[in-house]
C-alpha cells in the first residue's frame, strides 16, 4: 500500500510541476486523506502535498479555496515546524498575494512576509532578488516547487 501511495503522490507532484493543475488537484484531493492517515497530518510529505494542492487551486483561480487551505496549512506548519520555517514564510507570502488578488489589499499588506528574530533585531533583507516585505503576486508555485 505504501508503494502505491508513494506512486500516486509522485504522479500528483509530476502533474503539478508540469503545470497540469487540474489533474494535479484531482490527484492531491484523492491521495491526501490516505497519506495523512498513514503518515500523520503533520508529516513533511503531507504538508508539502497540501501546499501544492492549495497552489493548484490558486493556479485554477479558486482563490477563496486556496486561501482557506493555506490559512489552515499555515497553522499546522507553525505548530509542527515553527513560525520561521521556510514553508511558513512562503505560505504567509502566498496568503498575502491571495488577499490582494481578492481585493483585500490592506489585509494582504498586514501579513508579515518574514519573522523578526526573538531578540527584536531587524531580520535584514529577504531572499536574494526579493525586496523585503514584498509578496509573491506572481504565478502560484513560483516561490517553491519542491517535490516530496
Amino acid at each position: 500500500m505504501q508503494l502505491l501511495l508513494a506512486l500516486r503522490m509522485d504522479l500528483a507532484n509530476a502533474r503539478f510541476v508540469a503545470r497540469d493543475y487540474a489533474a494535479a488537484l484531482s490527484d492531491f484531493d484523492e491521495v491526501l486523506p490516505t497519506l495523512a492517515e498513514v503518515l500523520g497530518a503533520r508529516h513533511p510529505a503531507v504538508l508539502d502535498c497540501r501546499y501544492n494542492q492549495a497552489l493548484s487551486n490558486a493556479a485554477l483561480s479558486q482563490n477563496e479555496v486556496a486561501l482557506r487551505q493555506m490559512t489552515s496549512l499555515l497553522a499546522d506548519v507553525q505548530a509542527a515546524r515553527g513560525e520561521s520555517d521556510l514553508l511558513a514564510l512562503l505560505l504567509r507570502r502566498e496568503i498575502a498575494a491571495l488577499l490582494i488578488k481578492l481585493g483585500e489589499r490592506a489585509a494582504g499588506r498586514r501579513v508579515p512576509a518574514r519573522v523578526a528574530p526573538r531578540d527584536g533585531r531587524d531580520p535584514g533583507p529577504g531572499p536574494p532578488g526579493d525586496p523585503a516585505g514584498s509578496n509573491s503576486a506572481g504565478e502560484p508555485g513560483s516561490a517553491r516547487q519542491r517535490l516530496t
